[in-house]
């Protein structure tokens, strides 16, 4: 593409604009629209097809496209598109998704009523922050069947992550949940820590480099029995000091699973500067 030439995107708005007349596109039969796709075969070009083909095959086969493309991210008119095209595919079960934006999560937490079905949603890496962790906690309702969220490295604070564990209720049959790398402190942990009761099924929590202290490691300790089938809890790279680490461990050993359980967890600070070096205090 020519330097200073319209993205896809921009060109597609414009060309829907336009009146149908002047697109022609009542005159191009069905069966070599599809083989356009089908030549094209690239998410750009699909995403380009989406935008300016409401035809149900075109949606439902640039979707697939969408969640099957591993070779790069799907940024956010990627993750528009494919908002628009969910309800053609009620039946999809997952939606993988990374680097797309706030305004692609929140127009796929919009969607997510069109896949009653779904079981694994990924939003990793794309900038959501407390607002559209908000809206994906407010979409949770309709995905009751949910198993996997992946929502780390999104920056959506303890807001974010309130929203997110108080919705949780919604996803009983939840049993990953990865919120690493959030900003998420002690009020998100202990929000996190009394919504355990409502996943009894979940085996993994992802708590990766956040920014909970012992207060907070205290709360996940005490809520870990309710939780009974949970096998891996992820507490690195937080500010956990040995008082939170022995909390957790005494938790660990009184739980359910105890012979399977591992609490991976940092009792020092991550930062050996303020731990390992000589102190006047």
């Amino acid at each position: 593409m020519e330097s200073g030439s319209p993205s896809y995107a921009r060109e597609a708005k414009r060309i829907r604009r336009l009146p149908p007349a002047t697109t022609y596109m009542d005159l191009i039969p069905k069966e070599v629209l599809h083989r356009i796709c089908a030549f094209l075969g690239t998410v750009d070009g699909w995403v380009v097809l989406m935008t300016l083909i409401r035809d149900a095959d075109v949606q439902k086969r640039g979707a697939e496209a969408l969640v099957s493309d591993t070779s790069r991210s799907v940024q956010e008119n990627g993750a528009i598109a494919l908002a628009g095209a969910l309800p053609y595919i009620p039946s999809l079960s997952e939606i993988p998704l990374r680097s797309t934006s706030e305004k692609g999560a929140i127009e796929i937490a919009h969607a997510l009523k069109h896949v009653p079905s779904l079981e694994m949603l990924s939003l990793y890496k794309s900038s959501i922050g407390s607002r559209g962790a908000i809206e994906i906690g407010q979409a949770l309702k309709h995905v009751p069947s949910l198993s996997h969220l992946f929502l780390d490295k999104n920056s959506m604070g303890d807001k974010g992550a309130t929203e997110i564990a108080r919705a949780l209720k919604q996803v009983p049959s939840l049993t990953y949940l990865n919120l690493e790398g959030n900003s998420i402190g002690d009020k998100g942990a202990a929000e996190i820590a009394q919504a355990l009761k409502h996943v009894p099924s979940l085996s993994e929590l992802h708590l990766y480099k956040n920014s909970i202290v012992d207060k907070g490691a205290i709360e996940i300790a005490q809520a870990l029995t309710h939780a009974p089938s949970l096998n891996y809890v992820n507490l690195l790279q937080n500010w956990i000091s040995e008082i939170g680490y022995q909390a957790l461990e005494r938790a660990r050993k009184h739980h359910p699973n105890k012979d399977r359980l591992s609490i991976e967890v940092f009792y020092d600070f991550p930062d050996s500067d303020f731990s390992d070096s000589d102190s006047d205090f």
